[in-house]
């Protein structure tokens, strides 16, 4: 081995040296994440490379893509990206295949052993299969998930798909890939809230605007973490972020306003009619309740935060509390206008309005980037279902604001230390279970059974932690 990698061995030793002149790298997909991961690939001493892509070079690569030159525009990408690499490295062993990766023409793409696969493809059924195929075969693989529209690269970083959160892609692949079987993938992505581009290329629907600040910063700052683009951009959405409570606030006051506003019509709404109103508020809560269930994606995440929340419960005696705080409530305010008690309704409410998505993300939203706008939607469902709820439920509707308040206005005041442990896989698993307990709410609210909902309130919280190890 020429002097070429003397300082990468100075850094990584020479028997690191030889097992990377020894490996074969498959790299699929040589778009802006694909090109510069073959060029990393090629500076750090990888002896033979396989190269896959089916595209050409067009002027809008010409941004992003290291492949991208005048002189290449309209070249096949495999072959510029070779020329590139040979002029870098002359002894690297290359193989090109010029062709679209998928499931029908499997086995043209795996006639070498490798040693590693990276996934650069932007197809959801490619990149599966590719997945499943890799893993079947035992030979390990890195995936990228979505970058478009993404600023910041400081952000980026490899970590278990089950963790990743604010990436569609990686939302849409963790649910495909958990109904094959595969629970477990290591990924490449970014927690960034994406940009919203401007509408310059067509069909606007499809595309991303793109950066070549992503894979730059990320082979040569520390991450992004000091180079001076990132933190103008980190000061400059500062500036630009309100009162991160914004969105709570507002929240809270629109589901005391639609409180009272259901209260004051409660009054003048027959008995008959409002039996009838308190039993279809009832079957709604089973909708959503069912509806929320169906978005948890590991059962066992599910049994065992009910299971484990329950005995917290039961320890703690959250449904005693809960319902001298509902007497005392009542005497206090004479809330009399109900069939349902203060404390039923005040635990109903509560839980409709924070185990949904809604409620987190919005929160996480608004302590990050300063986004109110997913809280402002949910102030306004809230709102709404709050004048339903109130007018058969009562002040416990009103009551449910404070604990909303503390529970968003604790995400969103956090968020930065919270978001690593809210992922997707997280927050879906907290909405299932939370929905588990507005089921029972709901059979409670029929009169068809007793159950102490409150004492399971800590299983909501439970899947932080067990979501981390199942």
């Amino acid at each position: 081995m020429d002097n070429q990698f003397l300082r990468t061995q100075m850094l990584l030793g020479g028997d690191a040296m030889n097992q990377l002149h020894r490996s074969h790298v498959a790299v699929f997909g040589l778009g802006g994440v694909g090109s510069y991961a073959v060029e990393a690939l090629v500076r750090s001493g990888v002896g033979e490379l396989t190269l896959i892509d089916d595209d050409t070079v067009s002027p809008t690569n010409l941004n992003r893509q290291l492949e991208a030159l005048h002189s290449t525009v309209g070249q096949n990408k495999a072959d510029a990206l070779a020329a590139r690499c040979r002029d870098i490295n002359p002894d690297v062993r290359l193989h090109l295949i010029c062709a679209r990766y998928d499931a029908a023409h499997r086995e043209d793409f795996f006639t070498a052993r490798y040693d590693y696969i990276l996934d650069a493809i932007d197809t959801v059924s490619s990149k599966l299969d590719l997945i499943q195929t890799a893993q079947a075969r035992g030979i390990p693989i890195l995936s990228a998930m979505g970058t478009g529209n993404k600023l910041d690269a400081s952000q980026l970083c490899i970590t278990d798909i089950s963790k990743t959160r604010n990436c569609s892609l990686a939302r849409v692949m963790r649910k495909e890939l958990r109904e094959r079987g595969v629970k477990h993938l290591r990924v490449i992505y970014s927690p960034e809230l994406p940009a919203k581009p401007e509408a310059l290329e067509a069909p606007p629907p499809q595309c991303t605007g793109q950066l070549n600040v992503g894979p730059r910063l990320r082979g040569t700052d520390d991450g992004g973490r000091r180079h001076p683009d990132a933190r103008r951009m980190q000061k400059r959405e500062r500036r630009r972020q309100p009162m991160i409570l914004t969105g709570t606030i507002v929240n809270s006051a629109a589901i005391v306003a639609g409180s009272i506003a259901g209260l004051l019509l409660g009054k003048f709404i027959p008995e008959r009619f409002s039996d009838a109103m308190e039993k279809g508020a009832a079957l709604c809560v089973i909708y959503i309740g069912v509806d929320g269930m169906l978005a948890g994606e590991n059962t066992l995440v599910a049994i065992l935060s009910i299971a484990i929340g329950a005995i917290l419960g039961e320890l703690l005696q959250l449904d005693e509390h809960m319902h001298q705080l509902g007497d005392w409530v009542e005497r206090k305010f004479g809330g009399k206008g109900s069939k349902t008690s203060l404390s039923e309704g005040f635990v109903t409410a509560s839980l409709l309005f924070c185990v949904g998505a809604m409620a987190i993300m919005g929160a996480l939203d608004s302590g990050l980037t300063g986004d109110h706008s997913t809280l402002y939607a949910k102030a306004l469902l809230d709102g709404i279902i709050s004048v339903v709820y109130a007018s058969t439920l009562g002040i416990g509707v009103a009551l449910s604001a404070i604990p909303i308040f503390l529970y968003q206005g604790a995400i969103a005041l956090g968020a930065s230390f919270l978001a690593p442990y809210l992922t997707e896989a997280v927050i879906l698993e907290m909405k299932c279970v939370g929905s588990i307990l507005i089921l029972g709410l709901s059979l409670n609210m029929l009169g068809l059974t007793k159950i102490k909902v409150m004492n399971y309130v800590p299983a909501v919280f439970l899947p932080i932690l067990l979501c981390r190890f199942l």
